[in-house]
């Protein structure tokens, strides 16, 4: 049986994954203190799960080196602050485990973004699969915090291609949707629909956090060794419909829309640099559909399967991490 550390594993995308890897694997968690307090219905989930819970004030090589494990899952993501600060979750610890993870010939698994890319140089509304030339300059423009320490963080996977043996994988999901989505979108569209409101913004489709998690499991096993992957319905299913589905699922007869689009313009001219509007609105502007070279024999979800497992945590947790 393989063993698997997930790094940062008590959060949205952490969780689902170790529901998904303790199905046939040994899992291990490694976080810092401050996530434990922050969400003890993921840590009270995670322990049912018999997961084996490593707490640090730090995580770095020397706490890493001795797990004696065969994947390394990095979850670790913020989308606000400064850029010392993104760097730090996104490239810095990203490091240290790629330093253990060297040293014990362990594959790295990095859940990256599509916001890695930044401004991308196509069509609004384009399909986009996979570049060939990693994050290519000509193609792909980074500028604000959250992209350009997403981007770092790939490039220093490629840097260390070679001495990884090329045991890594770089995974761009698009917003993540599903059971434990305790961040605030989530949560304003939930109670927006309870009062007969639904809004109207479009953007990229999103990715159902269990397939997303089934996908990091596929990559447990080397198939995407060495490759940089999108991880997104490709069909449109985006905000907008999980707020439509919502409003619907409350059965109300006829939802108030709430066009958004304008503000989430209006908002990226004036809010600060570091702002996670940023990245909302080159998700807004954009509305690419991504699709990968590599999952065409990957049955994702269906919405309806997604939406009930959203709802369901929604009703039981009222949002709470």
């Amino acid at each position: 049986m393989s063993k698997n550390a997930i790094i940062g594993g008590v959060g949205f995308v952490g969780i689902n994954i170790a529901e998904e890897l303790s199905k046939d694997s040994n899992v291990i968690i490694v976080t810092r203190r401050s996530s434990i307090k922050k969400r003890p219905n993921i840590t009270k989930r995670l322990k049912e799960l018999g997961v084996e819970l490593i707490v640090l004030d730090k995580i770095n090589f020397n706490n890493l080196k001795n797990l004696d494990v065969d994947n390394f899952i990095y979850t670790i993501g913020i989308i606000s602050g400064n850029l010392k600060e993104m760097m730090e979750a996104h490239v810095n610890i990203l490091d240290e485990v790629i330093k253990a993870a060297k040293e014990i010939s362990s594959r790295v698994i990095y859940i990256s973004s599509v916001g890695a890319l930044g401004e991308v140089k196509a069509k609004e509304g384009s399909v986009l699969y996979e570049e060939d030339d990693h994050l290519n300059k000509e193609m792909f423009t980074q500028k604000f915090p959250y992209e350009i320490s997403k981007a770092e963080g790939e490039r220093l996977l490629l840097k260390n291609k070679d001495e990884l043996k090329n045991k890594f994988v770089i995974l761009r999901p698009t917003t993540v949707f599903g059971p434990y989505a305790y961040e605030s979108q989530w949560k304003a569209i939930y109670n927006l629909a309870k009062r007969n409101v639904k809004i109207k913004i479009g953007g990229e489709s999103l990715i159902y956090s269990k397939d997303l998690a089934k996908i990091v499991g596929i990559s447990t096993k080397g198939k995407f060794d060495g490759k940089w992957l999108y991880v997104s319905w490709p069909e449109k299913i985006d905000l907008e419909k999980v707020s439509s589905k919502t409003c619907e699922y409350f059965k109300k007869k006829r939802c108030i829309t709430l066009p958004i689009k304008g503000l989430i313009k209006f908002l990226y001219y004036i809010t600060p640099y570091n702002s996670p509007i940023k990245m909302i609105y080159r998700s807004v502007k954009g509305s690419y559909t991504f699709k990968s070279k590599y999952l065409d024999d990957f049955k994702f979800s269906s919405f309806e399967e997604a939406f009930n497992d959203f709802i369901n945590y929604a009703i039981n947790s009222d949002f709470k991490p």
